[in-house]
């Protein structure tokens, strides 16, 4: 490794995405057409009702998002540490590795869910949006151009992940 480049560990490059990631998706939210009647289960954005009596409000979504028990190993499923190369790698490497992975994960999040309440629940589509990062928005230390990665594997450390 040559003297001036810093080092990042793969797992401080994980848990620090996994928990920005998981952060992230426990605040999101997405807007939905839902029937008059519903309006009260959700955030009022102070719409009308269009001519077929739908209102357009806000839906919370990550606590729902977060209901999930599989999330952390769905997490680790799109977002492959071990696929990350060792050695020297550019600044945007680490990025379009990692983005590509949280970009994937973001889609799987995406579901039916089912609003209301009782039998007057109204399927909705929740849409997650791509989460992209830098490095430096991730940790402030990880600003230079290039990096050296180590070559620890997720089974390592794959309990710190999953929280056993």
């Amino acid at each position: 490794m040559s003297q001036n480049i810093k080092e990042i560990k793969k797992r401080d490059l994980l848990l620090t995405l996994y928990d920005r990631v998981i952060d992230d998706l426990s605040n999101v939210s997405f807007e939905a057409d839902v029937k008059e009647d519903q309006v009260e289960y959700y955030d009022d954005l102070g719409n009308s009702p269009d001519e077929n009596g739908f209102v357009t409000v806000r839906v919370q979504s990550g606590p729902y998002i977060m209901e999930d028990e599989g999330l952390d190993i769905e997490f680790l499923n799109y977002v492959r540490i071990d696929d990350l190369p060792s050695g020297e790698l550019s600044k945007s490497q680490i990025e379009d590795w990692f983005n590509e992975g949280v970009g994937s994960f973001c889609y799987s999040c995406t579901a039916l869910y089912m609003g209301g309440h009782g039998s007057e629940q109204e399927p909705l589509y929740m849409q997650v949006d791509r989460l992209n990062y830098k490095l430096e928005e991730l940790n402030s230390e990880w600003s230079d151009e290039k990096f050296h990665i180590d070559d620890e594997s997720l089974s390592s450390f794959r309990d710190e992940v999953l929280g056993f």
